[in-house]
């Protein structure tokens, strides 16, 4: 699967995120300089399937783009549960 920036306006979160678990992967985050895994993705829609820790996280460091595993919404993954990541 290909990973691509996509602009972080397009994305559509649509889950509750837990503050603590945002607060820890973001100084996870600093430490590491960099992100560990990118935002699983609605190709056609822009809504997370995966990742919204991480896209409250980008928040915070103010970017414009977030990198992301887009699939089609019809994809097997979804249907079967498993994460192709």
């Amino acid at each position: 699967m290909d990973v691509e920036l996509a602009p972080i306006m397009w994305l559509k979160p649509h889950e509750e995120v837990k503050p603590r678990n945002v607060d820890t992967l973001h100084e996870m985050t600093l430490r590491w300089s960099a992100y560990t895994k990118p935002l699983l993705v609605d190709r056609e829609t822009g809504t997370i399937l995966d990742g919204h820790h991480r896209y409250q996280v980008g928040f915070t460091f103010s970017q414009m783009n977030k990198y992301t595993h887009t699939i089609p919404a019809a994809s097997p993954f979804l249907h079967h549960g498993l994460s192709p990541i």
